[in-house]
């Protein structure tokens, strides 16, 4: 069941191709409880597979699956840049996620306190 209410943060990251993608890292009583992610590509493909990860990531979440293990199991390395996220280049979504991922964590180790939602955006490469 769902809680009424999360905490959460939300980055906004352009790509290589210059379109948006927004995820939001939600938080329920200090955990990553669930994760949204948005294509400013609305009804492409790139847009539905960012709302399947992000159902899936969720689910995995809730089944009390770390999320350190999500991020590593995202982790595709190599191909051609995607896109920049705090001067790591990725690949691909779903190495852009678990980037994400591990600087929400990060984060939230060096605070060591509640988040409030707040948006940061990076530019591609140019």
């Amino acid at each position: 069941m769902r809680p009424d209410v999360l905490t959460g943060k939300t980055y906004g990251c352009r790509t290589a191709e210059r379109y948006e993608v927004y995820i939001t890292l939600n938080t329920f009583e200090g955990k990553l409880h669930e994760v949204f992610i948005r294509s400013g590509q609305f009804e492409s493909e790139i847009s539905i597979l960012a709302d399947v990860l992000g159902k899936l990531i969720s689910r995995l979440l809730q089944a009390a699956v770390s999320p350190e293990t999500i991020a590593e199991s995202l982790e595709i390395k190599g191909g051609q840049v995607y896109g920049t996220f705090r001067g790591q280049n990725y690949g691909s979504l779903p190495m852009l996620i678990a980037l994400v991922i591990k600087d929400f964590l990060k984060e939230k180790l060096n605070a060591k306190q509640p988040f409030t939602i707040e948006q940061a955006r990076l530019d591609s490469p140019d």
